[in-house]
């Protein structure tokens, strides 16, 4: 591996960069230390750290990741996507050893900051965002053969139990849901395990292909965050950007972005069995999605998030009437006592509820 300006080696796994990692940056980009300025940016969910540099009228974004693992499978995707035409953030330099990489700044604006209250109507950046789905889904897994031993394993019936259905029910349990539920829901979540993972249409997936994922710059949209992406169903992507606690698209408009999405891929007449998927997998996501607001506030004192869990069970509640009646009974009368909880854990910190 050598780094991208310099064809000098990276550094073994843990070395620490010379002069920290400003100096670093500084280096590899050919910038004044003295004349470079720095601003961290807000942080997320992530334990990744991001600060932008200016130096001469130009910017670049600065990444220190903690996980060498995390940092190994974002850094060869990355390269092997951008290679493929795909909307990413380009990246400039990089030292796998202390976990430092420079990229391009395609700035602040997320397609979440661009979405409407409400109603039907929806920024542009949306239909490019469902567009650029479609092409990861048709080419994505075939750019990626390269780097394919770095790929997360692949969406089935046990990552599903281990990552999403106990995932969200440890959530609820941290935010104080009593009870033996885990026992007694055990039969249904192998049952909704074993639906998700025997999905026969597989291609690479971002899997967390939502609007805090997705920048817009001059109208054009580039996904970040790629490296969880797997083998797994398309529709799980679609359920993700369709049924995103953090917007509020109207029923008109996630039609739409679902029939722009199958335009892209020339699969128009498939339109009744994406509509039945997507909504399966979106309560899929949506309980996963809850799982995560419950640790990020509960576990790691990020108590925001807690703020989108109404909206997550509202619409896995919503979604869930579309299956079989009866067959998840117990999911459905837990989904409902969970939101009943809601009220009272958001009080208690001081959070306005999202529906």
């Amino acid at each position: 591996m050598t780094d991208a300006m310099t064809d000098e080696p990276a550094r073994v796994e843990g070395e620490a960069a010379p002069n920290g990692p400003l100096g670093w940056a500084a280096e590899r980009w050919g910038a004044s230390p003295e004349a470079m300025a720095s601003c961290p940016l807000p942080g997320d969910a992530s334990r990744r750290r991001y600060t932008r540099l200016t130096s001469g009228g130009e910017t670049r974004i600065l990444l220190e990741g903690p996980d060498p693992a995390e940092n190994g499978a974002w850094f060869a995707m990355g390269r092997e996507l951008k290679g493929g035409g795909f909307p990413l953030p380009e990246i400039l330099a990089w030292d796998l050893g202390p976990g430092l990489f420079l990229m391009e700044d395609l700035g602040d604006v997320h397609l979440a900051d661009l979405e409407p209250a409400r109603g039907d109507a929806f920024p542009a950046a949306c239909r490019g965002a469902a567009a650029a789905l479609a092409g990861l889904h048709e080419r994505g897994w075939e750019c990626l053969a390269p780097v394919s031993a770095v790929l997360a394993p692949p969406y089935d019936a046990g990552f599903v139990l281990a990552f999403e259905w106990s995932y969200f029910l440890a959530g609820a349990r941290l935010l104080g849901a009593e009870g033996a539920f885990e026992a007694e829901l055990a039969p249904e979540g192998r049952k909704l395990a074993a639906l998700a993972g025997s999905e026969r249409e597989r291609t690479f997936i971002h899997r967390d292909y939502q609007s805090r994922n997705i920048l817009v710059k001059d109208g054009a949209v580039f996904m970040i965050d790629w490296q969880g992406g797997r083998l797994g169903p398309p529709f799980y992507d679609l359920a993700s950007l369709i049924y995103d606690p953090y917007t509020d698209l109207a029923a008109g408009a996630r039609q739409a972005l679902l029939e722009d999405y199958l335009a892209a891929r020339d699969a128009c007449g498939r339109l009744d069995e994406y509509s039945d998927k997507t909504r399966f997998f979106g309560l899929m996501r949506l309980m996963q999605a809850a799982g995560a607001y419950a640790h990020l506030a509960a576990a790691r004192g990020l108590t925001a998030y807690a703020r989108f869990l109404p909206r997550a069970l509202s619409r896995a509640r919503e979604l869930l009437r579309d299956l079989p009646g009866g067959v998840f009974a117990g999911l459905a009368a837990f989904l409902e006592d969970y939101q009943a909880l809601l009220p009272r854990v958001l009080e208690r910190m001081g959070l306005c509820a999202l529906w």
